[in-house]
Parts: structure tokens; C-alpha cells; sequence
């Protein structure tokens, strides 16, 4: 997350004390929770000017406490967004294997941390663990975007690669295609963490079309693991260290 904690805003006394008392600290998602977001004035990385990082503590249905966060700078127009799994790294990792066959099956959430790799073995596509930030999005989502970071350098690879950009424009094309539901594929989803979700549409029976798997980390995954959560700690103790005493200074007066 882009943006280094400031000042809270829009949260008197009162109201804080009344959160305190009367409301869960995560709450379900919904379209209606917004009264459970805060708001911290952070500095933008891109323009040293001040944005704001809006933070939600909420709970996903069938999965477990989420932190999602986001930034955005008025100043430069730079943005950004993540989710973090508000809980510890699991005892086991997981492998979640969906077969996509409708279109129904792209609307499936998705909470993937930035732990977590992405495979669809019908083009031979992967986005490797550690390489993008956690998200909640949803299955076709994850589509767009890949298509997409594939594309942004598309113009100047076919001046100095064409071969290349004619092989990666065929899975740009892939991935549209399956983007829009015309073709089944496999989404696998593999994170040594344990702590990413594909949601499962008959929960809590078992979906027919997805196998999850938990399994024992391997010693590199669990070096690898390591330093992404060394990294978010030091940003979440840090944002968290911010919040605390700009809270005790609204608490004082």
C-alpha cells in the first residue's frame, strides 16, 4: 500500500467510544458497511504530496477477517489497493483447483494473497507467487487484470520483439476468451500461506467443481514466506502505530 499514515479523520470521541462498545471489530461485507471504514492522511510516494489510505476490517462469509486497504492521491492521480488476511500464516498451504465452465463461475470471489500463484495450465499461464499485491476481486477480475499487465508493454514489444508480442498477444486473446465465458479453463490458485479463498457457491456443502488441497510447506516456501510477512508486519505495526496515536491524541482533547 502506497501512503505512510498521517492524521484519522471524520472519528470524534464519541463515535469511536460507540465503536468501541457497540460493534465487532470485523464486521460481514456488505454494501451497506462503509461506517466501518477509516480514513488516515498518508503520503503519497509518487508526488510527496498528501493522499488518503482508507482502511475496512471485515469478514468474509465462509472465509475468515480481512484488512483492505486503499490510497489515492488527488494530487498525481496514483492509486492503489490490497488485501491482507487479518490472521496469522496457516499451519498448512493450500491448492485450490476450480474448473470454470460458466459464466456464473467467473462472478466467483476471490481473496488472493500476495503469496499466492496463479495458474490456468490450458495456455500454460502463471503469475508466479510474490509478484502482485493480496486482492479481493472475483474470478473474471483476475482475467482482466492479467490480460491487461500483459498488454501495457505490447506497443513497444512488437518494435523490438515481434515473435514475442505475437505469442503474448495470443494469450492476451486467451484470456479474453475465457474472460467472457467462451471457453472452459482451469483456475488454480496455490498459496503457501493458506490464507487465500475461492468462494465456494453451495458452502458449506462441498462445490463439486473445486478440489482444495492443504499441504506442508516446502523449505523454500517457507523462506519466501518469511520475508512477505517480515515486509507486511513492519507496514501494518507501522500504520498501526500511526492510527494508535492519532487516536490517543483525539482521546486527550
Amino acid at each position: 500500500m502506497t501512503g505512510a499514515g498521517k492524521e484519522l479523520k471524520g472519528m470524534s470521541t464519541e463515535t469511536f467510544e460507540d465503536n468501541e462498545q457497540n460493534k465487532p471489530l470485523f464486521q460481514d461485507i456488505s454494501a451497506d458497511n462503509e461506517s466501518g471504514i477509516t480514513e488516515i492522511e498518508s503520503l503519497c510516494v509518487h508526488c510527496k504530496e498528501n493522499g488518503v489510505t482508507r482502511l475496512l476490517l471485515t469478514r468474509i462469509p465462509f472465509y475468515k477477517d480481512v484488512i483492505i486497504s486503499s490510497f489515492t492521491c488527488n494530487h498525481c492521480g496514483n492509486s492503489n489497493s490490497e488485501i491482507d488476511a487479518a490472521g496469522k500464516v496457516q499451519e498448512y498451504g493450500v491448492n485450490t483447483t476450480v474448473a470454470i465452465t460458466t459464466k456464473q463461475d467467473l462472478a466467483r470471489q476471490v481473496v488472493k494473497t500476495d503469496t499466492a500463484g496463479v495458474r490456468i495450465p490450458e495456455i500454460e499461464f502463471e503469475i508466479p507467487p510474490g509478484t502482485q499485491k493480496g486482492m479481493l476481486t472475483i474470478v473474471e477480475g483476475i482475467l482482466e487484470r492479467a490480460a491487461a499487465g500483459l498488454g501495457s508493454d505490447q506497443p513497444l514489444r512488437r518494435i523490438n520483439n515481434p515473435d514475442i508480442a505475437e505469442k503474448i498477444q495470443a494469450t492476451i486473446d486467451k484470456l479474453n476468451e475465457f474472460k467472457e465465458g467462451q471457453s472452459p479453463f482451469t483456475l488454480i490458485i496455490d498459496d503457501p500461506s493458506g490464507n487465500s479463498f475461492v468462494q465456494n457457491f453451495l458452502a458449506p456443502s462441498e462445490d463439486p467443481a473445486m478440489t482444495v488441497q492443504h499441504y506442508k510447506r516446502t523449505l523454500e516456501q517457507n523462506k519466501l514466506l518469511a520475508l512477505v510477512m517480515c515486509k507486511q508486519w513492519v507496514i501494518a505495526l507501522y500504520m498501526l502505530f500511526r492510527l494508535m496515536m492519532t487516536v490517543v491524541e483525539k482521546l486527550k482533547n
